[in-house]
């Protein structure tokens, strides 16, 4: 599927994909040479603390992608099997407050696969966001639980880096099947933003067979991010790293040509990502 076969396959008004500006906020991509691609959609875009309001952008947006012939919803592993239509992974990065177990269930009735605990410059009841040193709280434990018991994936892009070791901690602890994801995160140790992960969690992700999606929108920067947390990763034998956007997805094939004479991994280019999201769904 070319670009602009994929662009006409999507509407501006139902913001599914990057292909617009007022698109999702990221989205990942599997190998640009196959059919099709697997987006990760969050909604709604900004806070809403409210459990009810929050469901109600949600379960629109969720409804609207349903109707348009070319978008599958992935509930099921079943549903990432290739035709001509475009997958679309649902999560939330904006949880709101008072959530329960039938809450966390009927956001997985609506497609929701993916929650965070915390996103960037909102802390939550759950736990702190990034640039903050807040612990995971005892309502974030309940909330893992919850998502475990759905077989939701847990992503800790914007999450405060404590609360982030904190939740795989507890994971660990408790055996729980999640898998942790950074859908959209770079490395501290060479931009300085406390958006992106320390090298102690970057390990404790890998250890985790977890995920890390760079975002490919600066080639030099991105290069410097994929060196350094396959360098960190490959200290315990495992490569979870992978080409992710950040912005908008038309740029992702001329990266990708770009990147294919570095002699990276060719999972990098969707695989490795794709590995944790069939794992999640088996267990949901």
């Amino acid at each position: 599927m070319n670009i602009q076969s994929h662009q006409e396959a999507t509407d501006p008004g139902l913001r599914v994909t990057p292909c617009f500006a007022d698109s999702m906020a990221h989205s990942v991509s599997t190998n640009c040479r196959d059919p099709s691609f697997v987006h990760l959609a969050t909604e709604p875009r900004l806070p809403i603390r409210d459990y009810d309001q929050a469901l109600d952008v949600h379960e629109t947006f969720y409804f609207q992608a349903l109707k348009k012939p070319k978008i599958q919803i992935v509930h099921t592993k079943e549903d990432l099997e290739a035709d001509d239509r475009i997958r679309v992974l649902l999560g939330m990065r904006y949880v709101p407050d008072h959530m329960t177990l039938p809450r966390v269930g009927m956001l997985h009735s609506l497609g929701v696969r993916v929650l965070s605990l915390a996103y960037k410059n909102y802390p939550t009841p759950y736990g702190d966001s990034s640039g903050g040193c807040g612990k995971l709280t005892h309502k974030g434990m309940e909330l893992l639980e919850w998502m475990n018991d759905y077989g939701i994936v847990l992503d800790l892009t914007g999450t405060g880096n404590k609360t982030a070791c904190d939740a795989c901690r507890f994971i660990l602890e408790n055996n729980f099947s999640m898998i942790p994801i950074a859908s959209h995160s770079g490395c501290y140790s060479v931009s300085r933003d406390t958006q992106d992960l320390t090298d102690v969690l970057l390990n404790i992700i890998a250890l985790m067979n977890g995920y890390v999606g760079i975002p490919h929108e600066y080639p030099e920067e991105f290069m410097l991010h994929a060196i350094h947390a396959s360098n960190v990763m490959r200290m315990i034998g495992t490569g979870t790293i992978g080409v992710c956007s950040d912005r908008g997805y038309s740029s992702y094939f001329g990266m990708v040509a770009d990147l294919e004479g570095q002699n990276l991994h060719p999972d990098i280019f969707g695989r490795n990502f794709l590995n944790v999201i069939e794992h999640s769904l088996h267990q949901s």
